[in-house]
């Protein structure tokens, strides 16, 4: 099953839920960077993102994307731990 096709079913899902305006975007680039921009461009959007929770060493030397985004972001962000 493609990724596109599970993104497209959860927008569905999401909408019949009552939710108005969902989308879902694969796009290339620096993680946070990206999502910061994209969210710029959709201000009162929330920003929902899962995160793995990895080690606190990794997390230290490479920094993490959800952290930064929730950090920087203007948008609402919430992260749920998969």
């Amino acid at each position: 099953m493609g990724s596109q096709n599970l993104s497209g079913r959860k927008v569905a899902q999401l909408k019949s839920r009552g939710l108005v305006d969902v989308f879902c975007s694969a796009t290339e680039g620096n993680a946070p960077e990206t999502i910061i921009e994209m969210g710029k461009g959709a201000p009162r959007t929330l920003i929902a993102m899962s995160t793995h929770g990895g080690s606190m060493i990794k997390h230290w030397v490479l920094g993490s994307v959800a952290e930064k985004v929730l950090r920087h972001a203007d948008n609402a962000v919430l992260i749920i731990r998969t």
